[in-house]
């Protein structure tokens, strides 16, 4: 029974919720959400994504790079986790720790190009 309460398809409607919140920008609301799907299901990439994205868009940069971390040790290919993972080091001033997520980016194949270029040009404007 433990193992089934751990399953991500238990922490689906959190998911959703905190997506319902993000898209209203009720932000506390939407981490709330997030964080009660990473407790149900810690191996949810989704929802742990989810999650740092929030508290990125909160500022809470120390709190999402945990949360990307995160993430990624589920799924070191999800290239959402990452993008923004190397948005939030750009940010916080970790030029060569953005520099590797977006070499990780760069080895995925389904990553899609825009996103490949934004963390390129983030990456360039930092620099300067």
């Amino acid at each position: 029974i433990q193992v089934l309460s751990k399953s991500p398809e238990k922490s689906r409607p959190y998911v959703d919720l905190g997506n319902f919140w993000v898209k209203h920008r009720f932000y506390f609301l939407a981490t709330d959400a997030f964080q009660d799907a990473a407790v149900i299901a810690p191996r949810d990439g989704t929802a742990l994504t989810n999650l740092a994205n929030v508290l990125f868009l909160r500022g809470k940069l120390d709190s999402a790079e945990r949360y990307y971390r995160s993430a990624l040790v589920v799924d070191e290919d999800d290239y959402q986790a990452h993008f923004n993972y190397g948005l939030v080091l750009t940010a916080k001033g970790d030029i060569e720790g953005a520099r590797r997520q977006y070499q990780q980016l760069q080895r995925i194949k389904a990553a899609p190009d825009a996103m490949r270029a934004q963390l390129k040009a983030a990456l360039k404007d930092s620099a300067a």
